[in-house]
């Protein structure tokens, strides 16, 4: 995925209400996007499509194509390097 097509789902999902976006804390130029209540109440749907995800794949043999959800999405963090990219 390329930044801007990132930022820009970030940004959609930041209007309707799943994430707020903030200055990162670690990063001047930094953003960080945490899970809003509204967002957090989907985690229970999330885990059961990585569930299903992760059992399909190991029906097709592509288990080492997995990325680990760590790899793409901290707890309650997404960040963006530099949102102006």
């Amino acid at each position: 995925v390329s930044q801007k097509v990132l930022i820009e789902q970030l940004r959609a999902l930041e209007e309707h209400g799943m994430v707020s976006r903030q200055p990162s804390a670690r990063d001047r130029q930094g953003i960080e996007y945490l899970l809003t209540p509204l967002g957090e109440s989907l985690r229970p749907i999330l885990e059961l499509l990585i569930e299903w995800g992760v059992h399909h794949a190991m029906e097709l043999d592509e288990a080492d194509r997995l990325l680990p959800c760590e790899a793409v999405v901290r707890d309650r963090i997404i960040r963006s390097e530099n949102e102006n990219a």
